[in-house]
């Protein structure tokens, strides 16, 4: 024989939807190798300056309890510097803002605002 379905009030509903709703977010206890690698990934290079080689920070972070090969450790960091070049293209591709009349509005913001008056129209 076949149950019948579960029935849920309206006010269980609603009851369930604020509870959701109020949630704050979960702090992360746990991360990944990836995200420890970019985490930390000044330090990393800071270390490589300093003369440590990868294999070097490698021991170091497996003797702290992150078991990583320098490979893995190099990969990442390349990784890393590949997502910050993009960023960095990507924000020098960023369009420049036009104003109605047609000319750059960021400077004619500037221009504007580095005088206290404001430019008037000719009289004919």
């Amino acid at each position: 024989m076949k149950t019948p379905p579960l029935q849920v009030s309206i006010e269980t509903v609603t009851s369930i939807r604020e509870m959701l709703t109020s949630l704050k977010p979960k702090p992360k206890t746990a991360f990944t190798a990836r995200e420890t690698v970019h985490a930390v990934a000044d330090d990393i290079r800071a270390a490589t300056e300093l003369g440590y080689s990868l294999s070097d920070i490698a021991e170091r972070l497996a003797a702290n309890g992150m078991k990583i090969t320098a490979g893995t450790l190099a990969s990442y960091l390349r990784e890393l510097k590949t997502m910050d070049r993009k960023v960095a293209r990507n924000a020098e591709r960023t369009p420049v803002t036009m104003a109605p009349d047609g000319t750059d509005a960021d400077s004619a913001n500037d221009e504007r605002n580095a005088s206290p008056m404001q430019a008037q129209p000719l009289a004919h």
